[in-house]
């Protein structure tokens, strides 16, 4: 197998994406666009999960980035990556769906939130 970096980035409402490198290029993109620190690169060489939440135009937004060492080689991870459902399965996974290209209503009908989590939505702040 070949190790390879995998850096997942989330937004809330924007979808994910996720980015493959070689293990010394990502370096320059990771302190200069998303601002890690030499310490957070160093531990997430060392197979440490790191995450930053990241400053957004839009008051409203939340986006988050995610880094994490992925021991394999692409075409392995892409393959069980493309299978999503499968892939995330296990203890703190409640519910997992693929998303359409475009993304369409039917995506999310099968969506079910605890009823401790509807109540807190009118306390949310902003």
């Amino acid at each position: 197998m070949t190790a390879r970096w995998i850096i997942l980035t989330w937004s809330v409402f924007l979808g994910a994406s996720f980015v493959e490198a070689q293990p010394r290029q990502p370096h320059y993109f990771l302190e200069h666009d998303i601002g890690l620190s030499a310490d957070e690169i160093r531990k997430a060489e060392q197979g440490e999960v790191v995450v930053k939440v990241l400053d957004t135009p839009v008051k409203h937004e939340v986006a988050l980035f995610g880094i994490v060492w992925v021991d394999a080689t692409t075409d392995y991870f892409v393959e069980k990556y493309s299978d999503i459902e499968n892939f995330e399965k296990g203890e703190g996974i409640s519910q997992i769906k693929k998303i359409s290209n475009p993304p369409r209503l039917e995506d999310f009908t099968s969506i079910r939130f605890p009823q401790e989590d509807l109540d807190a939505i009118p306390k949310c702040k902003m």
